[in-house]
């Protein structure tokens, strides 16, 4: 169990920094793709993409990182919740920009693996918790 947390701990510590980081450098201009992929969007600027992975993305795994770090029964709800607008951000994303050849690419497959590996961690804590605590009450059942 503690393996999956912490493994848990990482891919949310890092969506974290990555979100917030790429957020902010997304609406301040430092760090944001090539304004010709906003042709035919309906952005003129990484403006409204660059808040939405700042508070929607990196809010939601830092909220999720923290429960977790103080075991908070909610936790994995939240981590949940994360991955799901991790995966949800980056098909918007396809869809609307699209996904050009590069580093962009693959990032948006890199972000895909860990929203999907969020959620298999996150079920085999789930798992193992409930195994943990409904251990005796299985075996019970098994000898009646």
């Amino acid at each position: 169990m503690k393996a999956i947390q912490v493994t848990l701990k990482i891919l949310l510590g890092f969506l974290s920094l990555t979100a917030i980081g790429g957020g902010a450098g997304m609406i301040t201009g430092i760090a944001s793709p090539p304004d010709s992929l906003l042709e035919g969007t309906m952005f003129d600027s990484y403006m409204a993409p660059g808040l939405i992975l700042l508070l929607a993305i990196g809010g939601s795994s830092v909220i999720a990182f923290v429960l977790l770090l103080k075991n908070h029964e909610s936790s994995k709800a939240a981590s949940y919740i994360s991955a799901t607008l991790l995966i949800l951000f980056i098909i918007a994303e396809n869809l609307v920009i699209g996904s050009p050849e590069g580093i962009i690419n693959i990032s948006q497959i890199g972000y895909l693996f860990i929203g999907m590996m969020i959620i298999f961690y996150t079920s085999m804590l789930s798992r193992v918790e409930d195994d943990i605590n409904l251990g005796p009450l299985r075996r019970n059942k098994r000898k009646q």
